[in-house]
């Protein structure tokens, strides 16, 4: 494990040395190039020609100095949204759980209380009077309930 960071570390150093070598190669042949502007064409064009050889290296390692640091921008900001994402999915799950336990609880005091109407309302229905005439509707609702949540009568 720690020889992979190691060999990493060894590759990133390896590349920026290189980048930078190709760079300093193309500004000295530029410089050379430029002093050189009053001889013939023939070693003139040579020198072009080795020139846009090292030009095309230098400027790939000058896009690999400068695109790593927009990539790691970009791979920073990845992470954040995934870490912000993350954050979010737990609390959905935390609030998920909630409501989950909320709603046994719910239905657990709905069906107690169901059960404590239909014991009751036998009693009821024997007043004389409004209160028996109404103790029928408890009951029915306390069957709907009952029935709704499976729960033998």
């Amino acid at each position: 494990m720690a020889q992979e960071g190691f060999a990493d570390t060894v590759k990133k150093w390896a590349a920026l040395a290189l980048a930078a070598v190709f760079l300093l190669i193309y500004l000295a042949l530029v410089l050379v190039t430029m002093r050189k502007t009053g001889e013939a064409a023939e070693p003139w064009s040579r020198r072009l020609v080795l020139l846009g050889g090292i030009e095309a290296l230098a400027f790939a390692g000058a896009g690999w100095l400068f695109g790593k640091e927009v990539s790691r921008q970009t791979i920073d900001q990845a992470n954040a949204r995934a870490d912000d994402a993350t954050k979010k999915e737990e609390q959905a799950q935390a609030e998920r759980k909630q409501a989950t336990e909320d709603a046994t609880t719910a239905k657990g005091n709905a069906v107690a209380m169901a059960q404590t109407v239909k014991l009751i309302a036998p009693t009821l229905e024997q007043q004389p009077g409004l209160v028996g005439t109404l103790a029928s509707q408890p009951q029915q609702l306390a069957d709907a309930v009952l029935a709704k949540y499976g729960v033998g009568t």
